[in-house]
């Protein structure tokens, strides 16, 4: 199927891109961001350039320049800089009215020496893949919690609640450090949004993205746009969610035709975080009609630490005869590899493929 037939082509404008894009991070804003970027890096090397200017005349016994001279020579040569960047700023913006074809955001991240080093293990991305259950699995059910640990769960959530608005704020400053990764971030979340859904009117894959801190482009990348260029590509009914609330998330479990989750965004083994100051726990499916919502997979694409109030993974409750491995997956290159190990072998492993 052709990236026309989406409205996905190259050179794809402003006007024809998803009210969705807004809703996450508006462009006004990435032009911000940009900005803030060019100008970081100017104001860097004018401050070197100065200082070796005036450095330099210590070394030389003779120099031209001097006084007015060097003066002049200074004004010129920032004004040139400057006039050098507010191009390669308007250059870097027209970019954000593009989305680019997947082979250009594959290479990309293609490049990352990281992935190159995760890429080179290949192989042993399978070892936290899905595995069959030849067992039965013991009945869950809500963990009872003596009184010292309910004591120390209060406190490591206040502690946890600090760390993670702390973490939000610095994920929004960071990519401040770098227009080249900001707009890249930004594209693949314009191919994801771009190319939503394809016959999600019958049992689909669904691409469950909660953008809930930080930079909020980058959770569409390492993982959401390999699965939307796989399953357009081979016309595997799908759709991308992003639930704004708690009940939006359990909307799409109560869905029957979302039969097959993945989950991309900031949780425990036993939660998924929608919101900054919102999760779903899935110790509290339990007991109730949801847990008659069986799903054919659950992927949990996010970190997945211990939960004490909530020690059992989606998958666990939803999902007969699969062990899905919620452990390992902390961070997005992960990710990758086990979205690019599972769609390369998915003979092995359940799921809509067709």
């Amino acid at each position: 199927m052709s990236d026309k037939s989406y409205g996905c082509d190259t050179g794809m404008m402003r006007r024809e891109i998803p009210a969705d894009a807004d809703m996450i991070i508006t462009q006004k804003r990435m032009r911000a961001v940009i900005s803030i970027s060019i100008l970081l890096g100017l104001i860097l090397f004018l401050a070197s350039f100065f200082v070796l200017l005036l450095i330099l005349p210590l070394f030389w016994s003779q120099t031209p320049f001097q006084g007015t001279n060097l003066l002049c020579c200074m004004a010129g040569i920032a004004a040139v800089f400057v006039l050098i960047s507010l191009w390669f700023r308007n250059r870097q913006v027209a970019k954000l009215d593009v989305v680019p074809p997947y082979e250009v955001l594959d290479r990309a991240r293609s490049n990352s020496r990281r992935w190159r080093k995760l890429y080179k293990k290949y192989t042993q991305t399978g070892e936290i893949c899905p595995i069959k259950i030849e067992y039965e699995l013991p009945v869950p059910t809500r963990p009872v919690l003596s009184c010292w640990r309910k004591v120390w769960l209060s406190c490591k959530r206040v502690i946890l609640s600090i760390l993670r608005h702390l973490c939000h704020y610095f994920g929004i400053i960071v990519p401040c450090f770098s227009s080249k990764d900001s707009i890249l971030l930004y594209q693949s979340m314009l191919f994801v949004l771009s190319r939503k859904e394809f016959h999600a009117d019958v049992r689909h894959n669904a691409i469950v993205i909660c953008p809930s801190s930080g930079f909020k482009p980058e959770y569409f990348i390492d993982g959401p746009e390999m699965l939307v260029e796989f399953f357009s590509t081979h016309q595997i009914p799908y759709k991308v969610y992003l639930p704004q609330s708690r009940e939006e998330f359990l909307q799409i479990i109560k869905n029957k035709n979302a039969a097959a989750l993945w989950l991309f965004g900031h949780g425990t083994v036993g939660s998924f975080a929608i919101t900054l100051s919102e999760s779903v726990l899935y110790a509290d499916l339990i007991g109730t009609d949801l847990l008659c919502c069986r799903k054919t997979a659950v992927h949990q694409l996010h970190c997945n630490g211990k939960n004490w109030i909530s020690p059992y993974s989606l998958s666990y409750l939803l999902v007969d005869g699969w062990d899905f491995h919620e452990k390992g997956l902390q961070d997005r290159e992960k990710n990758r590899a086990y979205v690019k190990y599972v769609l390369d072998y998915h003979e092995r492993f359940p799921g809509i493929w067709q």
